[in-house]
């Protein structure tokens, strides 16, 4: 039985892995405040929860959009929103939250690939449809410049370039298709190239340049 533990520790840690890559994933996306827009509306439609309130939690407990939806995983499980805030006040993180409440990394992984989806659907989408989000975005009274907490700064040069890859490469999926159909605004198009050019000035101090995007 012992032995039995013993293998299930590299397991255990390796979907805690995983699951961390996830949540880092959709917090560097939201770094960008044109993505934290679409961040913002794909977990409130995933989780059901309206957005002004994930707004409210945010605020109230300092957490970026990644460690907000480990959040809703634990109170999900039944974990009181409240006792997590407490516990954070105490200087606990939520990984360590979420390791003492014996979460299900697995679980937790899974469900953030699927944000991490929708996500990248609704990038698409929004290039698509662009005046469809932000009448969303005015009758739920959103404004992404004021949806900001400390921790949105948290990602990394290397994750915000990764970040910033994905969101390039499906606004010009979308921009593809402008003559089938699609309608990229030049507000839209000005965004998206604002937002390869600071890749562009990530990658340089990291090394790293983004793939696909040609030179300036």
């Amino acid at each position: 039985m012992f032995a039995a533990a013993l293998s299930a520790v590299p397991a255990f840690s390796d979907d805690q892995q995983k699951a961390e890559k996830q949540i880092r994933k959709i917090s560097a996306m939201a770094t960008d405040v044109n993505a934290r827009s679409i961040v913002s509306r794909s977990m409130s439609d995933m989780l059901k929860v309206e957005r002004n309130q994930l707004q409210r939690e945010r605020r109230a407990m300092n957490l970026n959009y990644g460690c907000l939806f480990i959040a809703h995983e634990l109170t999900a499980r039944g974990m009181k929103m409240l006792d997590l805030a407490m516990r954070l006040q105490a200087h606990e993180t939520i990984f360590q939250i979420a390791n003492e409440q014996h979460s299900d990394w697995k679980k937790i992984a899974d469900d953030a690939k699927k944000l991490n989806g929708r996500i990248e659907d609704n990038i698409y989408k929004h290039f698509l449809h662009a005046d469809a989000d932000r009448d969303r975005d005015l009758t739920e009274k959103y404004n992404s410049t004021a949806d900001w907490v400390k921790t949105d700064a948290d990602a990394t040069p290397a994750e915000i370039v990764e970040a910033q890859e994905i969101y390039v490469q499906w606004r010009d999926r979308a921009a593809a298709i402008e003559g089938k159909g699609g309608s990229v605004s030049a507000s839209d198009k000005l965004a998206s190239q604002k937002l390869e050019d600071q890749a562009h000035d990530v990658g340089r101090m990291t090394g790293r340049a983004p793939t696909g995007a040609g030179p300036h």
